[in-house]
């Protein structure tokens, strides 16, 4: 059972931030703030006159050591539907050694999880022809980046010291780093129609948001050579497996905050806005669609001598999306509750006894700063941590009727070894099936850097959709997934009213234009 819970460990509670995910959702023109996140300009020119978030939540992981081999599935174990014969004489669930595949490639290891926590928001479009869109909300990010680990270092991870093969061998660590995060985050989305050129038309939306550090911690290694070596205190006595650790170098930045700045979380303005909390910080994003709209005219009315647009319909054959996500850092520099070390050590020695009988987080990172050979003098106080800021392109076609196709590239900025949360890249194709109170959708995507194919699906149903982005390898039991996703959302909306107007269908026939004139859509027409 020891392995069971490493294994559930490693693949539940370490990985690289992955949050703006939700892709079977967030390409769709029914997401509400679900897409503005992913592009602020999206709050201009929605389907919905109020959208209002209740509450929402995206958890994903994926690893390229560890696989899930049993006989049953992730969620068969969290539910507890699996069968007879994968449990024992007293009912219960069964894991062997042999259930967990492991990864015998060459280069280096990553474990990648993360939890986005989507609390209440709005949205709402005013001014003339809805020109102007607005959008508050409120979330809470988590999550955990592991990268550059060894073959070596990562078997020392999932087994402890006690492995015979890696005593007395020199082992260089080379240069992984680890990252831990966790902020609230609260955000503003304004945007505008830029021009609206009858078949062309283009918006922009930008996002200021507020971030407050609830935990940190990071460790970026430059150099790192240890051995397994056994205890010389009980190395006597049959049947010891107790071995320690032997660091020849350690060449790091090491810094945590301790548990404190959780605990003293509050919405009091001195917390949101002040000095109470471990770490705050600012953050903008930035973003760009342009649509193609061959067929305007057939979304046109009249109303008081006035043409207007139908706001309840989609009047693209094609968009396009660019935006800039989760630009800004987060400064912890809270004495309270944040300690920070350079360290440079050599022959230190890690004993099994420094690890025992750990009582809470602060005790742990004390207990390895100590044991590091830290001490407080040298410790400084503050530090700061980057937003996963990643460049976002989507492509959505209109097929015919209720039918789109989007294609999302999602490309992190920032290098493993920087200090703060990352996010992986990503490529993925998602058909859909869209209406206003349902929606259907299946993916297909290139995780994790680009490393991990996989398949998912979601569903809308008025205010309420789920979906997956691993479904064969979470629900289904089908190759050996190394990774897992589930998210859901519910609000509450209110759409824009069909036009039902007599002259609803009336529209003036457009002049025909040169394709110098299309191209130079941004150049308004006179007449």
């Amino acid at each position: 059972m020891y392995k069971y819970f490493v294994f559930v460990t490693i693949l539940l509670c370490t990985s690289k931030i992955h949050a703006q995910q939700w892709l079977g959702i967030s390409g769709s023109n029914y997401a509400g703030t679900y897409s503005t996140t992913a592009n602020p300009a999206n709050v201009v020119d929605t389907r919905y006159k109020v959208y209002v978030n209740l509450v929402g939540n995206d958890f994903f992981v994926s690893n390229n050591y560890l696989g899930w081999d049993a006989p049953y599935s992730y969620w068969g174990l969290l539910l507890n539907t699996v069968p007879q014969e994968s449990r024992n004489s007293r009912g219960r669930i069964v894991f062997k050694e042999s259930y967990t595949d492991i990864s015998t490639s060459e280069g280096d290891k990553h474990v990648n999880l993360s939890n986005d926590t989507r609390g209440p928001a709005f949205m709402f479009c005013f001014g003339k022809q809805s020109q102007w869109g607005i959008a508050a909300y409120t979330r809470i990010r988590v999550g955990f980046n592991l990268d550059g680990v060894n073959y070596s270092t990562a078997d020392l991870i999932r087994f402890g010291t006690n492995r015979t093969n890696l005593l007395n061998s020199p082992i260089d660590v080379g240069q992984p780093s680890l990252n831990t995060n966790a902020y609230v985050e609260g955000g503003i989305t304004v945007g505008k129609i830029l021009f609206n050129n009858e078949e062309n038309f283009v918006k922009v939306g930008i996002t200021a948001k507020r971030l407050v550090g609830l935990h940190s911690n990071h460790l970026i290694i430059n150099e790192a050579k240890y051995e397994v070596v056994p205890d010389i205190y009980t190395a006597a006595i049959p049947g010891s497996d107790k071995n320690n650790i032997l660091v020849r170098k350690f060449d790091a930045s090491y810094a945590y905050t301790k548990q404190g700045g959780i605990q003293n979380a509050s919405l009091k303005p001195q917390w949101l806005f002040g000095g109470a909390s471990a770490g705050s910080g600012w953050g903008v994003d930035l973003g760009f669609v342009y649509e193609y709209r061959p067929d305007f005219q057939k979304y046109t009315y009249r109303k008081s001598g006035e043409v207007k647009m139908d706001a309840s319909k989609n009047k693209y054959l094609f968009k396009l999306g660019v935006s800039l996500l989760d630009i800004g850092m987060i400064k912890y520099k809270n004495q309270a509750y944040v300690e920070q070390y350079n360290l440079n050590v050599t022959d230190q020695l890690l004993t099994y006894k420094d690890f025992q009988e750990v009582t809470s987080i602060d005790d742990a990172f004390g207990r390895a700063t100590r044991a590091i050979g830290a001490k407080t003098a040298d410790a400084n106080y503050n530090y700061n941590v980057g937003l996963p800021s990643s460049l976002r392109v989507d492509f959505d076609y209109h097929l015919k009727d209720h039918w789109y196709v989007n294609t999302v590239l999602s490309q992190g900025l920032r290098s493993y070894r920087s200090v703060g949360m990352k996010m992986p890249s990503l490529l993925a194709v998602t058909p859909r099936f869209e209406k206003k109170w349902v929606e259907a959708s299946a993916t297909l995507a290139l995780l994790d850097n680009y490393n991990t194919v996989t398949v998912g699906i979601a569903g809308r149903a008025g205010p309420f959709f789920i979906g997956t982005d691993h479904l064969l390898g979470v629900l289904m039991k089908i190759g050996k997934p190394r990774g897992a996703d589930i998210f859901f959302g519910l609000n509450i909306p209110i759409f824009h009213k069909s036009v039902a107007l007599p002259d609803a269908c009336w529209y003036e026939q457009p002049e025909k234009r040169s394709l110098k004139e299309k191209l130079m859509f941004w150049k308004k027409r006179r007449g």
